[in-house]
């Protein structure tokens, strides 16, 4: 038995490991003896010199006395190299390893009264460097405690009540505003005893001092106005008192932080501060008769501009003055640019209600100020032209804002512009040696046109001599503006336009088409030849048919995009204008069309989706146009190009797939029952239309979303609509695709959208027509004299039976869901009517519990309508009248159908109308009542007799 361990032994053979043999020799006896075992690492150096920085430290920040730290900073001024070598090390050092105690040190040597005024400038330069930019993360800021901060916020108000020298009291300034900011985006409390502080300097001290008082008012952040409140009153004297100063610099601060203490404060505070709106619009005129002072005159005005923005009722009890003021300014062409631009901005902010209460006369001096700045534009070549509506682009800004202003007053006060002024001033423009002005004049006519209509109509011949002498004027800005005011007032004046000054325009317009040097300037004569079309008779248009047709179809074949788009987008104009006339042009024009379709496809270009869309577009306008006798020829051809062309597309190609369906469903109208062959190859792409919607996943965040989503559910409303078309024209022939389509459209009988809503409502009783229209049909084929049937065809017939069942069991549960969840009227009335069709088509199916709830759901609706659910009319409205004319309708169905078995439903709406007339009842309910009365006795005469 072996003996027990000896401790004594044990606690000795560590010591005496160089006598017994080792363990790792038993295991490893190979095992080398070296370098790769890990070694303890060797302990640095030690650093002296960082000793002596400490040590240094330490004597500085701790001495009780300011003597070493003020010898640091004297030693940081110094001159000679070595010294300043030596005094910067030790600062760093201080900074890396004692940013706390270093910051405290030095705003106490700030306060120290015996301190050297140049040792105190320096101290107050090293501060604010020291705490530079306290809202980066890296800032020494961010690394003090904060019982410190509190300390340093404390002596930052101590120094700025009691120094007086600038050079102290601008970075101590500039430090204490970015700390501020600091505290504020970055949540770290309050200040207290800082607005107390600035308050008190803002009226003693030196005057740079209050200047600094007033900048800090002027740059407070907006998230501090409780705390301000306080101080308003005091601040709106004081900043009343500063406005009267001589001292130019000093006054713009005082306004600048007027500005910035209304826009600060809440509407409760304007009767205080309108005081200030005055003094502050005499004050910027001020800085005006003083041409060195005009560019603070500028700053003062985008400060007013911003303030606009914020607090336009500030400026409403003092409106005609503050406008005449800005016009005066405008008009004033010895001021620079930079200062009447703002000036009209500054009115142009207003909106359209507040620019109507402006007097008279400073709105028509206004509008000669916008006259001239409209004239201020420069030669452009022709190519730096907006062909699309005939504006220069490459304008100065008063030109822009000229045009945006002017429109906005026509639109708000056209009816006091005087039009025989206006047509004494234009002449005169038209007639200047300048082609600006002449393009000036031409151009406020169309951008006034919809504002002034009515008083244009009263004047037409006049306006209209100015725009046919600039059609032909010498210049070809000028020529291209007349043609864009062609477009405004076809627009706006029609027909009275075309009825009188037709012929002349479109003979101008076609001279400015058959220019083909100037490309842009043909594609806005198309543009305006468009919209003159629209509104021409085709007696009109007659004479000069063949020639548009034939130099439109040419300019189709120009290798400009736009000029292409634009000459397919009037041929269409033209043709729905000329209507049957346009039969002598249908063949040359549809041989054009389908030609520059297939080509399109074969070289299809970076522009060619927008022309496809305008081609398109076009060909199904000539098809209604002619009609199915003389396109019936043409037909498959065309509509083997719309679907090759649809083939195409990419799955994000909306808008012209959104064509392509418009187009379809034309020339289903057009083709009426010829339509049928091509719906085999048209439903996938319909189904896949309807189909349309939004997974969270294929939503992408950088995308505008709410401009995608309207276009796509377009396509799907279209889809959905040619869908409902097809399946109210060709019936029981739409069988075959029954159950793809109810798929479709009956869960989006609750849809977001309305009119999708609508749709997929009133093609409910078509899908339930289509089936039973085939379900006879087939039935009465199996019934013919020399038709027997087999088992699998009547197995089919009782199948089919069964599928319509079960059809009118998913249309009907879901009509009501959406009756339930209505709260549109104009829906609800169409709920009621497509459920009335229902009923009338199919109710065989139902059990006598449905129709109990189908009627219960109906009186529902009723009594939602007495208690003003639609509308909160007192009386009846047309909507709630057709409402109550759709619930009637059903129950009269029902009696037609179920007969004595629908009384006990029939006797729930009578016992409701009865109880509507009671005294209880309110005028609206007793209303609705009565008429659902007067509708039941119409309708329903055994329904009467009971009630």
């Amino acid at each position: 038995m072996a003996s027990p361990p000896n401790s004594k032994i044990d606690k000795l053979l560590p010591v005496k490991s160089d006598i017994l043999p080792k363990r790792n020799d038993k295991l490893r006896p190979v095992m080398a003896d070296d370098d790769n075992k890990p070694r303890k690492k060797a302990r640095a150096p030690r650093n002296f010199k960082k000793d002596a920085l400490r040590i240094q430290a330490r004597d500085i920040l701790g001495s009780p006395n300011h003597d070493a730290i003020e010898t640091l900073i004297a030693k940081l001024t110094s001159s000679t190299e070595t010294g300043l070598s030596e005094a910067e090390n030790l600062y760093n050092f201080l900074i890396r390893e004692y940013p706390n105690a270093l910051s405290l040190k030095i705003s106490k040597v700030l306060l120290h009264s015996l301190t050297r005024p140049k040792i105190k400038s320096k101290s107050a330069s090293l501060l604010q460097n020291l705490l530079d930019s306290p809202s980066h993360y890296e800032s020494v800021w961010n690394s003090i405690s904060p019982m410190i901060k509190t300390d340093l916020k404390i002596a930052f108000l101590e120094i700025l009540r009691h120094e007086n020298s600038s050079r102290i009291c601008k970075p101590i300034w500039k430090t204490v505003s970015a700390v501020l900011n600091c505290i504020i985006t970055k949540k770290q409390g309050e200040w207290p005893g800082m607005f107390s502080c600035f308050y008190e300097r803002l009226h003693s001290g030196p005057s740079f001092v209050q200047d600094f008082a007033l900048m800090f008012f002027l740059k407070l952040p907006m998230s501090l106005r409780t705390q301000l409140e306080p101080y308003v009153n005091y601040l709106y004297l004081d900043f009343l008192d500063k406005l009267n100063s001589c001292n130019g610099m000093r006054k713009v601060l005082a306004l600048a932080a007027s500005i910035h203490l209304v826009g600060q404060m809440s509407s409760d505070y304007y009767f205080l501060l309108n005081g200030l709106l005055m003094p502050m619009v005499k004050g910027l005129l001020s800085f005006l008769i003083n041409d060195n002072e005009e560019e603070y005159a500028h700053e003062i005005l985008r400060k007013l501009v911003e303030l606009v923005w914020v607090e336009p009722r500030f400026f409403e009890s003092n409106l005609d003055e503050v406008f005449d003021t800005m016009v005066t300014i405008a008009e004033n062409n010895q001021f620079g640019e930079d200062t009447r631009y703002p000036a009209v901005e500054m009115m142009s902010v207003f909106d359209d209600n507040v620019i109507k209460r402006v007097h008279k006369k400073i709105l028509t001096k206004l509008f000669s100020v916008l006259v001239e700045m409209i004239s201020r534009i420069e030669d452009e070549p022709m190519g730096d032209v907006d062909y699309v509506n005939g504006l220069c682009l490459g304008t100065s800004r008063n030109y822009l804002l000229g045009v945006t202003f002017m429109y906005r007053i026509s639109m708000a006060t056209g009816d006091q512009i005087r039009m025989p002024d206006l047509l004494k001033e234009l002449p005169t423009l038209i007639s200047a040696p300048e082609w600006q002005k002449r393009y000036a004049a031409v151009t406020i006519i169309g951008v006034i046109a919809k504002g002034c209509a009515k008083a244009m109509r009263d004047h037409l011949s006049e306006v209209m001599n100015m725009v046919l002498k600039s059609i032909l004027d010498s210049s070809p800005h000028v020529r291209l503006a007349a043609i864009g005011t062609v477009k405004a007032l076809s627009l706006e004046l029609s027909p009275d336009l075309q009825d009188k000054h037709g012929h002349m325009l479109i003979t101008s317009l076609y001279l400015a088409l058959a220019d083909d040097h100037y490309p842009h300037r043909q594609a806005v004569a198309a543009s305006a030849m468009n919209y003159l079309c629209e509104g021409c008779s085709s007696c009109i248009l007659e004479p000069y048919l063949d020639t548009i047709v034939s130099k439109l179809l040419a300019l189709v074949q120009s290798p400009t995009p736009v000029l292409q788009a634009e000459a397919l987008n009037t041929l269409a104009s033209v043709a729905r204008s000329s209507k049957d006339l346009f039969a002598k042009c249908y063949d040359l024009v549809i041989t054009y069309l389908k030609k520059f379709l297939a080509d399109d496809m074969i070289w299809p270009s970076v522009a060619s989706k927008s022309l496809q869309d305008s081609a398109v577009e076009c060909i199904w306008t000539v098809a209604t146009v002619v009609g199915k006798d003389i396109f019936k020829k043409d037909a498959k051809e065309v509509m083997a190009l719309l679907l090759s062309v649809r083939w195409y597309l990419a799955e994000d190609d909306h808008s012209l797939k959104v064509t392509l369906l418009r187009a379809w469903e034309q020339l289903l109208t057009c083709l009426g029952s010829g339509f049928y062959p091509y719906v085999k190859d048209l439903m996938p792409n319909l189904l896949q239309s309807a189909r349309l919607g939004f997974r969270d996943e294929e939503i992408d965040k950088t995308v505008d979303w709410s401009a995608r989503e309207h276009v796509i559910l377009t396509e799907k409303l279209m889809a959905c609509k040619v869908l409902f078309r097809l399946t109210s024209k060709f019936k029981e022939k739409i069988f075959p695709w029954i159950d793809q389509i109810s798929d479709i459209l009956i869960p989006l009988v609750i849809f977001h959208d309305g009119d999708i809503r609508n749709i997929a409502v009133s093609a409910m009783p078509k899908l339930l027509l289509s089936a039973k229209l085939s379900i006879k049909k087939k039935e009465a084929i199996w019934r013919l004299p020399n038709c027997c049937p087999s088992h699998s065809q009547v197995v089919a017939f009782n199948l089919t039976n069964s599928y319509l069942n079960k059809l009118v069991r998913r249309v009907v549960p879901s009509l009501l869901e959406a009756l339930n969840k209505e709260t549109d009227g104009e829906i609800s009335a169409n709920i009621l009517k497509s459920l009335s069709k229902c009923i009338k088509i199919a109710g065989a199916f139902l059990s006598e519990k449905k129709i109990e709830r189908i009627a219960n759901a109906i009186i529902q609706v009723l009594k939602a309508t007495s208690r003003k659910h639609f509308s909160e009319e007192e009386n009846a409205t047309e909507l709630e009248i057709e409402i109550i004319k759709q619930v009637v309708n059903y129950f009269s169905i029902l009696i037609k159908i179920y007969k004595e078995r629908s009384w006990t439903f029939v006797d729930e709406l009578l016992e409701w109308i009865n109880d509507m007339l009671g005294n209880d009842a309110t005028t609206k309910e007793k209303q609705i009542s009565l008429l659902t009365s007067n509708e039941v006795s119409q309708k329903c005469k055994g329904a009467a007799l009971r009630f």
